[in-house]
Parts: C-alpha cells; structure tokens; sequence
C-alpha cells in the first residue's frame, strides 16, 4: 500500500460518522424552524417549491445560508 493512501485512509476514518435520516419536503422557513428545534448547524430537507435536495446552515455571521443543488 502506498504510503500517501494509508494518511488519506487515516484521515477519512477520523472525519468519517454515517448517519441515515429521513429528508422531508418543506418550505425553507419549516427547515431553519426544525434546525433550531434540533439544536443542528445545519438541516437537509426537499425544498418544497423546487422539490431538490436542499440544507440550511448558520453562517458565521449568525445569518442563515441555503445551499440547493442544480
């Protein structure tokens, strides 16, 4: 094995936690509601008006952010 592998390999098991959720559909509002609910940074959900995969986050600046994919 290749020694550069087995730091990336290291490095991966030390950042790496799985977790199964159920992703609900709603309005980006319902989702920060639930986020703060759960004490969460973030929060994955399906936007319910554009029906994609979407999270809210806490930026740094104590705003919200939403990323969605394309």
């Amino acid at each position: 094995m290749h020694a550069g592998n087995e730091k990336e390999e290291d490095e991966i098991s030390k950042l790496l936690k799985e977790k199964e959720i159920s992703v609900e559909e709603m309005d980006k509002e319902d989702a920060i509601t639930r986020m703060e609910m759960l004490d969460h940074d973030f929060f994955l959900f399906i936007d319910s008006k554009t029906h994609k995969p979407s999270v809210v986050y806490v930026r740094k600046d104590g705003n919200y952010g939403v990323i969605s994919s394309k």
